[in-house]
């Protein structure tokens, strides 16, 4: 099967002219989970910025342990989502 990259997951408003994308891609032949900043540029166009991280996805199951337990101790300590 072929895929073509990248693949959007998911994506919600960081400001009125930025955009958190959440995606599956691409770069030098390895394939990345990829959470980044896309900045609005011109009209509807969203540009891709340098602010984010790029994971290989042999990462992404350690990734998600962690993002889980983070979400889990922020709990426990009362801390807002705002």
């Amino acid at each position: 099967m072929t895929t073509n990259l990248p693949v959007l997951i998911d994506q919600w408003e960081r400001s009125n002219r930025e955009v958190i994308r959440v995606q599956l891609t691409e770069f030098n032949g390895n394939k990345l989970i990829e959470a980044r900043i896309f900045h609005q540029q011109y009209g509807d166009e969203f540009v891709r910025t340098y602010k984010g991280l790029s994971l290989g996805l042999k990462h992404f199951p350690r990734l998600l342990k962690a993002l889980t337990e983070a979400d889990l101790v922020a709990a426990k300590l009362n801390l807002k989502r705002d």
